[in-house]
């Protein structure tokens, strides 16, 4: 009699982990990035629908593992400024990771991270190859070698549309389609990749110090450090616009000191950019409830707080942070540098806004009522009705571009009187 299956188990692997980012520009060796460049991460990767929830025990409590997007494994990340201090919040040492998953039940797995054996930086050998790939054929992607690592250690690359991954090797240490710490190429098939597009590619090399195989029976959970490379790629083709975004200008000004607490910040990209974004904000600052909008000509974005910033606090900005979707880019889906990053440090005055005035009021023909409201340019003003100016309801919020908001009141048809105001949120 033939013995019963085993179900697959409802997770592949886990992890928790150290690592450094890079970035390379040219065909000379990466640097290391400015911002938030050392990391720590917790991961689990589920089998589809198998994972109801995680999470990993740190010094200072549990945090949650969760998809950053559809598709990616369940994590949390933190990153700091320095080595030191990520090894201040994230000493080495055992980290429990707890699952629940759907047919496996619980299982915690402890695993260690020790030794602070972080891999050489990746380094894309073919790079200028690699800006002007013919994506009717195959090409071969090169980079150093892994310095020390076995095939216990493991390497993964991905390739990223900035409207999500298009190709990337497996998440999984082993599994098919993954690579191993001595493979220094990979194939990327032909027709993957569009014609004239800009793409953001990602070697990482992991260095497995140590794996637990006991804790949940038939996954691996290990204690990894990695070094990260990320680079763009470019593919030929007519009329494609295969130049990638940039900041044009910031305000506040990057490295500016004692800005006031209720400041927007204000982003100008160099061309037109799609209305989608990705980013992180460090130091306390929370863009919970912040007016988070766009201009009608794409080039501008602006973040107003709900509240203020924190005072006297140092605000970091990281747009397409490496963790998540690089969702910040241009008309064609180019997608800006990964981990885009600004800082300034806040004071504790408030500045107020402009008061709004109120001009051109005109009743158009269906009886509605129009008018347009000034006020300081690329700020938060809301405009609101009444009838006996003790019950105030909103006609919306919006960003005054230019300086101005044109308002419509569709309800204005049938009432004898209505009144109107402007005010900051």
């Amino acid at each position: 009699m033939a013995s019963a299956a085993v179900p697959a188990a409802d997770v592949s692997f886990y992890s928790v982990s150290k690592g450094i980012l890079f970035a390379q520009t040219n065909s000379s060796a990466p640097q290391i990035r400015a911002g938030y460049p050392f990391l720590f991460q917790a991961t689990a990767v589920p089998m589809t629908n198998a994972l109801s929830s995680a999470s990993v025990m740190l010094t200072f409590g549990s945090r949650t593992l969760g998809p950053r997007y559809a598709g990616a494994p369940y994590s949390f990340t933190d990153r700091q400024s320095t080595l030191d201090l990520l090894d201040l919040f994230y000493p080495n040492g055992s980290y429990s990771v707890t699952m629940n998953t759907t047919h496996d039940g619980g299982h915690t797995g402890a695993v260690v991270v020790s030794g602070d054996d972080y891999p050489n930086p990746p380094v894309v050998s073919n790079y200028t190859q690699a800006q002007t790939i013919n994506p009717t054929n195959e090409f071969t992607l090169r980079w150093s070698g892994f310095t020390g690592a076995t095939t216990n250690d493991f390497v993964f690359v991905q390739v990223d549309a900035g409207t999500g991954v298009v190709f990337r090797t497996s998440f999984v240490p082993g599994a098919v389609g993954a690579l191993n710490g001595t493979n220094t190429s990979l194939l990327i098939p032909s027709n993957t990749l569009a014609v004239g597009r800009a793409y953001v590619g990602r070697i990482s090399f992991v260095k497995i110090v140590t794996t637990n195989t006991a804790s949940y029976p038939g996954v691996t959970g290990a204690g990894t450090y990695f070094s990260q490379t990320d680079f763009f790629l470019a593919t030929a083709g007519f009329g494609g616009d295969t130049v990638p975004p940039q900041i044009a200008s910031v305000t506040p000004l990057p490295g500016s000191t004692n800005v006031p607490i209720n400041s927007p910040v204000m982003v100008r990209f160099n061309e037109p950019m799609r209305s989608a974004l990705s980013l992180f904000v460090s130091g306390g600052g929370s863009l919970s409830g912040s007016s988070l909008v766009w201009s009608p000509d794409g080039f501008t974005f602006v973040a107003q707080p709900a509240t203020t910033w924190p005072a006297d606090t140092t605000i970091g900005f990281v747009l397409n942070p490496s963790d998540g979707q690089l969702l910040f880019g241009d008309v064609n889906r180019n997608p800006l540098a990964m981990e885009t990053f600004f800082q300034f440090t806040t004071g504790t005055n408030i500045v107020a806004a402009a008061t709004p005035l109120l001009t051109e009021p005109k009743r158009i023909v269906t009886g509605r009522f129009q008018f347009k409201l000034l006020g300081e340019t690329n700020r938060v003003y809301a405009a609101e009705a009444t009838t006996n100016f003790i019950d105030w309801i909103s006609l919306g919020t919006n960003t005054a571009w230019g300086g101005s908001i044109q308002f419509l009141d569709t309800n204005a048809p049938g009432l004898p009187r209505r009144f109107y105001r402007g005010v900051v949120p």
